[in-house]
């Protein structure tokens, strides 16, 4: 009898009827008798768990499993699944995890950014057809809850889509605050976000219009940060193209901040009306999470060196990267593990992936501790 492994309990954290019924719905297996999409699915979060940075390399690591849930993995048959199976699949997998996700965050926070994925090399020409100046190859968007950094919305797109297009396609949720830069500029999506009871706090572009209807009383201490606070009206009410601006006769609140540790000075608009000026600032400051997650997907996970070159290959890749993502937060809830760093709990799993799974119980508790000697003051990915 097999004992269940590591990587066994790894891949139950997802239903088996929600496999079932995506492999179903996208008829995923039809040309398939051997290597299923169970198995595709298996063999590409092994290929993030462990880092594979080959076909070789990845056949030879999962293949001394010697598991027979599995079917063994031949190079030239995984290959072939990557080009011609479809990434619907995965797609439609990656975004029922998200959706329940989002239905267990209790964050009230938003932090909406996308990240350039950049594809080079040979077998990669499908890339130009869509590129922009700075980017070739696809961008990851993304709807991020900061304090409890699950991940809200995610969709793939070609470059040459703007940031805003893809946020439009989002409803906002009610009493939630949504914080972005300057790359999702519209008028009439902020009176979508403020229609629905739900609140945005962003930066102001050099030429936006507005009228001061009201300056808020402050003290004359500076040490806060705050310039100025205000409220205004936008006046721009016939935006060019014939367009309507819904947010024109709404009151907004107009905050100017100095950081003096860069030394630079922003100006925020937000329809947060009562909120002390100093903590739209910080929630605009809470942005940066987003940037630090894309910097930690790039680092820890598959998303920048690629086992197929064709885009069909590649999205499957980032899928699979933002499932094995979320299953490592689902694990480290499930056993309760101690890790203070995400980073370090993805090394213990390379090093136990073989194990069985009884006896890792006991270890985990005695190694997660250890990693404690890391925590800082810093901002860092925490379970």
């Amino acid at each position: 009898m097999n004992k269940i492994t590591m990587f066994d309990k790894i891949m139950t954290l997802m239903s088996e009827k929600v496999i079932v019924e995506k492999i179903a719905d996208n008829k995923s297996d039809k040309w398939y008798k051997t290597f299923t999409t169970k198995d595709h699915l298996a063999v590409m979060v092994f290929a993030q768990l462990m880092n594979c940075k080959s076909i070789r390399e990845l056949a030879i690591q999962f293949n001394t499993m010697q598991n027979k849930n599995y079917t063994e993995v031949k190079r030239s048959t995984f290959s072939d699944a990557n080009t011609f199976r479809s990434s619907a699949f995965f797609e439609a997998l990656c975004k029922t995890l998200v959706d329940k996700q989002q239905n267990d965050v209790n964050d009230a926070l938003r932090l909406f950014d996308s990240t350039p994925i950049i594809i080079s090399g040979r077998g990669s020409e499908w890339v130009l057809a869509r590129s922009t100046r700075h980017i070739k190859g696809l961008k990851v968007h993304i709807q991020l809850a900061p304090q409890q950094l699950r991940i809200n919305q995610m969709i793939i797109t070609p470059p040459n889509v703007n940031d805003i297009t893809v946020a439009k396609s989002w409803e906002p949720t009610a009493g939630t605050i949504n914080i972005f830069d300057k790359g999702y500029f519209d008028f009439n999506w902020w009176h979508k976000i403020h229609l629905s009871g739900a609140y945005f706090v962003t930066r102001t572009k050099k030429n936006t219009k507005y009228k001061v209807i009201q300056e808020n009383t402050r003290t004359k201490d500076t040490s806060d940060g705050i310039l100025s606070d205000q409220l205004i009206l936008l006046q721009n009410k016939n935006p060019r193209g014939g367009k309507i601006n819904l947010l024109a006769d709404i009151p907004l609140r107009l905050v100017t901040y100095f950081d003096s540790i860069h030394r630079k000075t922003y100006t925020f608009i937000t329809n947060l009306l009562t909120i002390p000026p100093e903590e739209i600032a910080a929630y605009y400051k809470m942005r940066w999470e987003i940037e630090i997650f894309f910097k930690w997907l790039k680092q820890n996970l598959k998303i920048k060196r690629f086992l197929g070159t064709n885009e069909n290959a590649i999205k499957i890749q980032i899928y699979t990267a933002i499932i094995t993502y979320i299953l490592l937060r689902e694990l480290a809830k499930t056993f309760k593990l101690e890790f203070i760093r995400m980073k370090d709990l993805l090394a213990w799993i390379k090093m136990v992936v073989y194990r069985p799974i009884e006896d890792l119980l006991f270890l985990s508790r005695n190694i997660c501790k250890m990693s404690y000697f890391c925590k800082k003051k810093c901002v860092e990915l925490c379970v």
